[in-house]
């Protein structure tokens, strides 16, 4: 599913990224078997360091019988409903991205938090938990930068690195609004 060779550069997060993202699972055969009981939607969420994002990064997938049905980038956690939530510090998922980190062993060691629902079903679908990652890892990602202050601007302007408006986030309205 990932081809080490030939990185995809995308801007981080970003449309284009997840319209990718959501063609390499589907396309994914060996996906679509080891996750062909899963049902139920996954938050992914990125927490801030500061370091290469200055905001959480939440992004919920759809994912049903081995097909991620839609995605969705959200302001915050408590704006959707999903069945399970993968969280983890920047640093943590760059390591989860970069192939340094097993989504699995991660979990039991206390580098992420998986929240929202029980192991269980989690347990039943490592490969598919591991493809998940795996196709993360066909992207370089090129992280959005701004110039405002997440503690004091109400609204802030995210860009790629040739300059490109790529994403406005209201704070006040707790909304996210992905340009081009």
């Amino acid at each position: 599913m990932n081809d080490k060779t030939a990185k995809i550069k995308v801007p981080f997060p970003s449309l284009e990224w997840a319209d990718r993202y959501m063609q390499i699972l589907n396309k994914s055969e060996e996906y679509e078997k080891a996750a062909k009981t899963w049902e139920g939607s996954l938050l992914l969420v990125v927490k801030a360091q500061g370091n290469l994002t200055k905001v959480d990064i939440n992004v919920w997938l759809d994912l049903w019988h081995g097909k991620c049905r839609e995605y969705k980038f959200v302001y915050s956690q408590d704006q959707i409903e999903a069945d399970f939530v993968f969280e983890g510090t920047e640093s943590k998922w760059v390591s989860l991205m970069e192939g340094s980190v097993d989504p699995i062993k991660g979990l039991m060691a206390g580098k992420f938090r998986l929240t929202g629902g029980n192991m269980t079903p989690i347990m039943r679908h490592v490969r598919a938990a591991q493809l998940l990652v795996n196709a993360l890892q066909a992207f370089e990602f090129d992280y959005l930068v701004t110039d405002g202050d997440p503690s004091k601007d109400a609204i802030l302007e995210f860009y790629d690195a040739s300059g490109e408006k790529i994403m406005i986030m209201n704070q006040e309205k707790k909304e996210m609004e992905f340009l081009g």
